[in-house]
């Protein structure tokens, strides 16, 4: 055990240095082989059924649980794939719409303002335009040179995407059909200490949260989707995946962007429509609140708060992907620096 205060400042730095470069540099090069070794992962106890109890070869057992869970997950994008891109459609056509009706609520909103603070009329709006309107010309200046002319630059990444898919499922099926041999030979090396702490501690920390997030942003997904689908909203596909793509996220939750919708509905007079959203708000609470516990039991060990700073700088430092690889490498740092102060 270290004992030492300044080498144990020594071994934080190291480790978080160490993490750092790995997510910035080295984890972008083989993000589709990590991600397959994780779906590997979760596939391992159904190839073992296949194989043992089935007596099929591992190569077949691994290429019938991919064909499997391949073909229904593609069953469920075309089903549903086209039907959210429709959606998605009609928002970007009816925008001048949307436009006018949020503008009509703002301006309501910010003249209340104004007579609350005996300010004159239009005050409050006119600095809520001025932000919008730089920030809209930052966001032009940024993107805009990255649009014009990139043509020939979005067919190679329609390109490069769909060879990445490719090899994503190959991975897949190669740490599939060799998982426990993989396995035995990491363990039998001279890094067999580091692997038993980074597979047996790390390994089942990262891909239990990556599985009970999964799990719960589909109930999730499908609570809000329903209960939108109840209240006729045209959009009711796309709002329910925002929803659950914001409840998967650390700290956030439906309430992020529900509560505030609620909030708009009962000023408006629609309380049975806010009723029904408070519903869908408290079912998908309740759930993350029963079900992570039961699934996540007491692996994650971080607190919170310290959850909400990791989600800001992966934010800060690994662009909208840090969201999720912020909370994994603030993990992975954490179970770093426990390993090498005890060993």
């Amino acid at each position: 055990m270290f004992r030492d205060g300044r080498q144990k400042v020594l071994v934080y730095i190291g480790v978080i240095a160490v993490v750092y470069l790995v997510f910035k540099y080295i984890l972008p090069l083989v993000a589709p082989f990590v991600l397959a070794l994780i779906f590997a992962a979760g596939l391992s106890g159904q190839e073992r059924f296949l194989h043992r109890r089935l007596k099929l070869k591992r190569g077949l057992a691994a290429f019938v649980l991919l064909t499997f869970w391949g073909g229904l997950l593609g069953c469920l994008l075309y089903f549903l794939g086209g039907l959210l891109i429709d959606q998605i459609k009609n928002v970007v056509e009816n925008y001048d719409i949307y436009y006018a009706y949020v503008n009509d609520i703002m301006c309501d909103f910010c003249a209340g303002i104004d007579g609350s603070l005996g300010l004159g009329r239009g005050t409050t709006l006119g600095y809520l335009d001025d932000g919008l309107v730089s920030a809209a010309r930052a966001a032009k200046a940024q993107l805009m040179p990255s649009i014009m002319g990139s043509s020939i630059g979005v067919v190679k990444r329609c390109i490069a995407f769909f060879g990445v898919i490719v090899i994503f499922f190959m991975a897949v099926f190669f740490f599939t059909r060799d998982y426990d041999k993989i396995k035995e030979k990491a363990a039998a090396s001279a890094f067999s200490r580091e692997f038993d702490f980074f597979y047996g501690r790390i390994g089942k920390i990262i891909y239990t949260f990556i599985k009970t997030q999964l799990i719960i942003m589909g109930i999730t997904m499908v609570i809000c989707c329903a209960g939108l689908f109840a209240l006729d909203n045209p959009y009711w596909l796309l709002i329910g995946v925002v929803l659950g793509i914001v409840d998967a996220l650390p700290v956030f939750g439906t309430g992020t962007i529900l509560m505030p919708w609620i909030l708009l509905d009962i000023i408006g007079g629609g309380y049975k429509h806010a009723a029904v959203l408070a519903a869908m708000w408290l079912v998908s609470y309740l759930v993350r609140e029963y079900l992570e516990p039961k699934l996540m039991g007491k692996e994650l060990g971080a607190h919170p708060l310290f959850m909400l700073a990791a989600v800001y700088v992966g934010l800060m430092l690994f662009g909208i992907t840090g969201v999720v690889t912020g909370p994994v490498a603030f993990l992975l740092a954490k179970e770093s620096v426990s390993f090498y102060n005890i060993n």
